[in-house]
């Protein structure tokens, strides 16, 4: 028994320290940047879109966080970011959180704040969606979802992807 106790006791402690390693990982967390090329990192990497998230909910002309994608060889990376308005007309931002996607396959698009949870929308949803051949206005057929929570500026896996669904905008083309 006093075995058994110490070994969890061990296991919680490995995963704790686990947990805090990954949190240091995130190398391009607080940087501000006004083009993607002024961050070393991402250099490299293509613009490829952007989504205004709406701030809890409400719907304002006053944006105040949103997502860039970013795309080389076969990697996308998203970018929380707060929108950092300057006395000049500059926009900055700085980059809150990030993820990396890779390996998407022939039939999986990427949807940035067009999805929505039980038919509500919700502009905080990034989704990894299967498209092939697909007539639909919304696409269900959801496979990695996450919530881009402006809240405390995290990207969050959601685990129960049930009642999400994203628009398609390749409907009625």
């Amino acid at each position: 028994m006093k075995k058994t106790i110490t070994l969890l006791f061990f296991a919680i402690f490995i995963f704790s320290c686990k947990n805090e390693v990954k949190e240091e990982q995130n190398s391009l967390k607080g940087k501000i940047y006004t083009e993607i090329n002024e961050i070393p990192e991402l250099k490299n990497f293509e613009f490829q879109a952007e989504s205004m998230i709406d701030y809890e909910g409400k719907k304002s002309n006053q944006y105040k966080f949103g997502i860039s994608q970013f795309f080389k060889k076969g990697k996308y990376v998203l970018i929380l970011e707060e929108k950092i308005r300057g006395k000049s007309k500059d926009i900055s931002n700085k980059i809150l959180d990030t993820i990396m996607i890779s390996n998407l396959k022939e039939d999986e698009i990427i949807s940035l704040c067009t999805c929505r949870v039980n038919g509500i929308n919700n502009s905080e949803i990034i989704a990894v969606v299967k498209d092939k051949n697909n007539d639909a206005e919304y696409l269900n057929k959801i496979v990695k979802a996450w919530k881009a929570n402006s809240k405390n500026g995290r990207i969050i896996p959601i685990d129960n992807l049930n009642g999400i669904d994203c628009v398609n905008e390749s409907y009625g083309l």
